[in-house]
C-alpha cells in the first residue's frame, strides 16, 4: 500500500466506516476463550491523535480493543 491508500485507510478507521458493520455482532470479552468453528473480530479504537494515523507510526496512545464472535451463517 502506497501511503494514500494508508491515509485513506486510517481516516475511514477514525471516522467510523469500517466499524459499523461490527457492532451490532454480539461483544465477547476479551480474555474469554475462543470456541471451535466460530470466528472472532477484534476491533482496536485508537484515540483520534494516535500517530497510527499518520502512515505507519506506532501507536502511542491508549488502544481500546473490543473482541466480537461473528453470528452463525446459514
Amino acid at each position: 500500500m502506497n501511503r494514500a491508500h494508508l491515509r485513506r485507510a486510517a481516516r475511514k478507521i477514525r471516522e467510523g466506516e469500517l466499524q459499523n458493520y461490527i457492532h451490532h455482532w454480539p461483544e465477547v470479552p476479551v480474555d474469554a476463550p475462543m470456541e471451535r468453528g466460530k470466528v472472532y473480530h477484534y476491533v482496536f479504537h485508537h484515540d483520534p491523535w494516535c500517530t497510527v494515523y499518520d502512515g505507519g507510526g506506532e501507536c502511542n496512545c491508549d488502544v481500546e480493543i473490543t473482541k466480537h464472535a461473528e453470528p452463525k451463517r446459514s
